[in-house]
């Protein structure tokens, strides 16, 4: 498994990003779901479709800047993405 570390100060690019098409033919979306999050975690993090058929970030990106925004001293790069990239099995 090679994993990688990306720092930044963008919580909403970021899920738009991870929810949107991709941007190559190697990172490709399909399906994009929340799969973990914490303790107390609200249900509405997983976005819902709006009345024109796009997703609605605003809860989740607004739940995720409230710790960021709740500091006394606040960090420049609080965000970050780490994607992770294993081998596919083959066989059986």
């Amino acid at each position: 498994m090679i994993g990688i570390d990306i720092r930044g100060a963008d919580v909403g690019g970021l899920i738009r990003y991870l929810y949107g098409p991709g941007d190559d033919q190697r990172n490709v979306h399909t399906d994009p779901h929340m799969v973990g999050a914490w303790v107390d975690a609200p249900d509405t993090l997983e976005p819902t479709k709006t009345a024109a058929g796009s997703l609605d970030f605003c809860p989740l990106i607004e739940e995720l800047k409230t710790p960021h925004e709740m500091m006394t001293t606040p960090q420049q790069k609080y965000v970050m993405h780490v994607p992770l990239s294993s081998a596919r099995r083959t066989g059986s």
